[in-house]
C-alpha cells in the first residue's frame, strides 16, 4: 500500500479495526507499506493520520481466496462431456468413439446457440488459454459449414467466429485471455449456424468435437 500525507508525520494502517503498522511519511510526502501473509478472508485497509484531526482514508478492499484452480481437459473418451453442460444447440449430439458428434439431422433449423458451457473461477492478473479441437464432417461440398465462437458470459470474446472448412481434418483453435475481476465466469462455445438437415446448400452443419482444454498459464 502507498499514499500521501503531511511531511514528517506518521500514519497508521488498519485492516478493518485491526492495526497493522505505523509508517513514517518521507521527504516527498509519500508513505509505503508492503503487506504479506494475509489470511484467506475479506480485507479492508485504511490509513489513519496520527496528527491533526486524525483523518482516515477511503477503504481499499480485497479478498484473499484459496487457490482451487485445476486445468480442465475434456476428450470425451469416457462417453461424457466432463463438466461441460450441453446447451440447446447441442441437444441432438451424441458421444461415441471418443468424440462428440452432431449431425444436425433433426429439423432444418434450431442449431445455433450454446453447444457447451462451463463456469470457472478466474482470477484477475492471471492468463488463461482455451483450446477447442473440432472438424467439419458434412457430406457434400456445397453443404453449410459449421461456425463457432467462444465467449464469457460477460460478453468478452475468447475465440472469434470461425468457419470450419470441409477438409475432414481436425482443427484446433486456441486463444489466451484474462479477466478484469476475480470471480466466476461461464465459458460458452457457441454455434452460429442455425440450419442443419437436408442436402445441398441448405444442409450440412455436421461436426465433431475431440478436445476442449482450459488451462491457466501463469
Amino acid at each position: 500500500m502507498s499514499g500521501e500525507a503531511a511531511l514528517g508525520q506518521s500514519i497508521e494502517v488498519f485492516d478493518r479495526e485491526d492495526p497493522i503498522e505505523t509508517v513514517s511519511v518521507d521527504s516527498s510526502r509519500r508513505w509505503e507499506l508492503f503487506i504479506s501473509g494475509l489470511k484467506v478472508t475479506k480485507h479492508s485497509f485504511t490509513a489513519k493520520a496520527l496528527y491533526g484531526s486524525g483523518a482516515v482514508s477511503a477503504a481499499r478492499t480485497l479478498t484473499v481466496a484459496t487457490d482451487t484452480w485445476s486445468d480442465s481437459a475434456t476428450d470425451f473418451a469416457n462417453g461424457t462431456p466432463g463438466r461441460w453442460a450441453i446447451g440447446p444447440a447441442g441437444r441432438y449430439g451424441t458421444i461415441r468413439g471418443g468424440v462428440y458428434e452432431n449431425l444436425t439431422a433433426t429439423g432444418v433449423s434450431g442449431f445455433a446457440g450454446v453447444v457447451f458451457s462451463q463456469a470457472f473461477l478466474f482470477a484477475s492478473g492471471r492468463t488463461y488459454s482455451l483450446s477447442v479441437t473440432f472438424r467439419n464432417i458434412s457430406p457434400s461440398a456445397d453443404n453449410l459449414p459449421p461456425i463457432f465462437s467462444a465467449s464469457l458470459d460477460s460478453g468478452q470474446t475468447i475465440i472469434p467466429v470461425y468457419y470450419i472448412p470441409r477438409t475432414g481434418q481436425w482443427i484446433t483453435r486456441s486463444e489466451n485471455f484474462s479477466v478484469a475481476q476475480t470471480g466466476y465466469r461461464t465459458i460458452s462455445i457457441i454455434s452460429h449456424q442455425d440450419r442443419g438437415s437436408g442436402g445441398g446448400p441448405g444442409g450440412g452443419n455436421d461436426y465433431q468435437f475431440d478436445h476442449i482444454l482450459v488451462r491457466r498459464l501463469n
